[in-house]
């Protein structure tokens, strides 16, 4: 199943924004080949501490099955596999399925698929200006830091509860980049019970951490800034994006300020 998840995608990373290759020569000797591909799972194969968009309702074959796995590199593998909130199951059996429409177009054309600006843009028409700027506010959404966005929300009447949680959050976060590794001894040295404590206390961080997105989500939706349509599996559709709006004055405004 490993190889075949491999070959239906010709050995690309299947995350839309990557489409790395994962396969190579490698310099060990005329025959070697170098590989930076993995197969994740969709839904977890068993449940679990750090398992991922567990499948309590699947069968055992049909988490065996290859349409449960989707082809990676390294880092994007990794990165789904901490992140279920973000990267649900519908999401990637998606990606599976575009990656697979890609390899076989690639195959057919004999050649790569490259985007044709000037086709796009005729293709877009008049929504051409509307799809530049939705880039241009997810670009600055995604640029903001979690300190910045806790201080505009201030400024525009979110509950105190939700502050306070994402001042929570915030912490933790903080704590996690910048304190843990710096107090106390460092893991390597630690003993035992050491080792215990350290992987209980990260066990939490990653939960908080992996429940934060989708609960900011939530605030935005309780503030207005957004429409949430909460999806069957689980996962969330936000249309109506009032906070790149909001954003946006505020960057504007703090820049005519400076």
């Amino acid at each position: 199943m490993i190889k075949a998840l491999a070959e239906r995608v010709g050995h690309r990373c299947s995350f839309p924004d990557c489409n790395a290759s994962t396969i190579g020569p490698s310099a060990e000797s005329a025959t070697s080949i170098a590989k930076t591909g993995m197969a994740c799972h969709i839904y977890a194969a068993a449940d679990g501490p750090a398992a991922r968009r567990t499948g309590r309702s699947k069968s055992i074959d049909e988490l065996r099955s290859i349409e449960n796995g989707i082809w990676m590199c390294y880092r994007h593998g990794k990165l789904i596999d901490t992140d279920e909130c973000s990267y649900t199951p519908q999401l990637l059996s998606d990606w599976r399925r575009l990656a697979e429409h890609r390899a076989r177009l690639r195959h057919e054309l004999g050649r790569e698929l490259t985007c044709d600006r000037v086709r796009l843009e005729k293709a877009l028409g008049s929504d051409k200006d509307h799809w530049e700027r939705s880039l241009s506010k997810r670009s600055l959404l995604q640029g903001s830091t979690l300190g910045s966005l806790i201080k505009i929300l201030e400024r525009h009447g979110v509950q105190g509860a939700d502050i306070a949680y994402l001042k929570w959050i915030k912490d933790k976060r903080d704590y996690f980049v910048h304190r843990l590794f710096h107090d106390g001894a460092w893991p390597g040295d630690l003993d035992e019970d050491g080792c215990r404590t350290m992987r209980r206390r990260l066990l939490a961080i990653q939960l908080w951490l992996s429940r934060a997105e989708r609960n900011i989500w939530l605030i935005f939706e309780r503030a207005g800034f957004v429409e949430l349509d909460h999806l069957e599996d689980g996962g969330l559709l936000a249309t109506n994006m009032g906070i790149y709006d909001l954003l946006e004055a505020d960057t504007q405004s703090a820049d005519e300020d400076f």
